[in-house]
């Protein structure tokens, strides 16, 4: 008859080599969750980032958008007619026809009030 049972040296061989081939299992898979975790962290890291250089991004065309908002009003003053006259008169001393240009020299003028006043 065949003998179904081990020699207990043979015994202590493969429970041995089981518990050794379940010790690098676990150490295969430790390291394992240790690489996903890593990369994840790494991952993480990198949309936060991303994420605030986004937003830094958002601020910059809302602060550009309202920029162009009101230089575009600024280009609908200067356009209008009213500025442009505003601009002929003051600074070219333009008038409209029929109209008289009187210029006041006030340094002169203070000068002699001063000296009424005296």
């Amino acid at each position: 008859m065949a003998n179904n049972y081990q020699n207990p040296k043979q015994r202590t061989k493969s429970a041995g080599k089981s518990l050794l081939f379940s010790k690098k299992i676990i150490v295969v898979i430790l390291l394992v969750v240790i690489a996903i975790v890593y990369n994840f962290l790494k991952v993480d890291n990198y949309q936060q980032a991303k994420n605030k250089e986004l937003l830094e991004f958002k601020k910059e065309v809302q602060t550009l958008e309202e920029e162009i908002y009101s230089l575009e009003h600024k280009l609908e003053a200067v356009n209008s007619s009213k500025f442009v006259e505003e601009v002929a008169r003051k600074n070219l001393g333009l008038v409209k026809p029929g109209e008289i240009l009187y210029i006041t020299i006030r340094g002169e003028v203070d000068k002699e009030d001063a000296r009424k006043r005296d």
